[in-house]
């Protein structure tokens, strides 16, 4: 196949994919996992271990697909939010708090995970 005939397959493809509707990526955010942090209370619990609480916020974003957004005149108001393309997390992962004096090694936070 000649340069200009491959040109012109490459100019088809794009034009096909151009020409198809954008689908929206949806993702969720997150941050500040912080594992390794004991919350003193959390949902009627007192010393909850940072699992916990992100096994909670898992269990909610797992939820969303079948949730409505609001019906509010919005963009997608009312529709159902649908499958969710990745999660991205932000922030601090692991709490490198010092604990007893000395500082929380990675190593440490490692097994609290």
């Amino acid at each position: 196949m000649n340069r200009y005939a491959l040109c012109l397959v490459g100019l088809i493809a794009v034009a096909a994919l151009h020409a198809q509707s954008p689908r929206e990526i949806q993702f969720i955010f997150t941050s500040d996992a912080h594992y390794g942090l004991t919350r003193p209370a959390f949902r009627g619990g007192r010393n909850v271990d940072a699992h916990v609480v992100n096994a909670a916020l898992v269990a909610r974003i797992n939820a969303l697909p079948a949730t409505r957004f609001p019906n509010d005149g919005g963009s997608r108001a009312g529709e159902v939010i649908g499958p969710i393309d990745f999660v991205a997390e932000g922030g601090d992962i692991a709490n490198r708090e010092e604990v007893g004096g000395a500082p929380l090694t990675a190593r440490g936070t490692r097994r609290q995970c």
